[in-house]
């Protein structure tokens, strides 16, 4: 019988611990589909020049650098979409009237 009430102490502790975590897994769902949203909300307003269409990560890319005050790089597997992120970027600075400049490091980047 002990063996029995220790282990149904066992069980309920664990119970108790399965449902505190529950809990706070619940929240940190919620926590989480906000940021989300601030997120999204937040991307939406970066959005460039609706004709240079981008994937969600290329927008995230593009507010990160504007954030950082239009400073950083853009790393990312080749292919992958790099150049129209800076096209992005050039675009939302001629709309700005800012200027642009930019640099790359061969020929065969220029012609590009």
């Amino acid at each position: 019988m002990a063996a029995s009430s220790g282990s149904e102490a066992l069980a309920e502790a664990d119970w108790n611990q399965l449902e505190a975590l529950e809990e706070e897994i619940a929240q940190a769902e919620l926590r989480l589909a906000a940021l989300r949203r601030r997120r999204d909300e937040h991307l939406q307003a970066r959005r460039p020049n609706p004709t240079i269409s981008l994937y969600d990560w290329q927008l995230e890319a593009l507010a990160a650098w504007e954030d950082a005050g239009r400073r950083g790089v853009v790393q990312a597997v080749t292919g992958t979409g790099k150049t129209r992120v800076g096209l992005a970027a050039i675009d939302n600075a001629r709309r700005a009237g800012r200027q642009t400049v930019v640099i790359v490091p061969t020929l065969a980047l220029v012609r590009q």
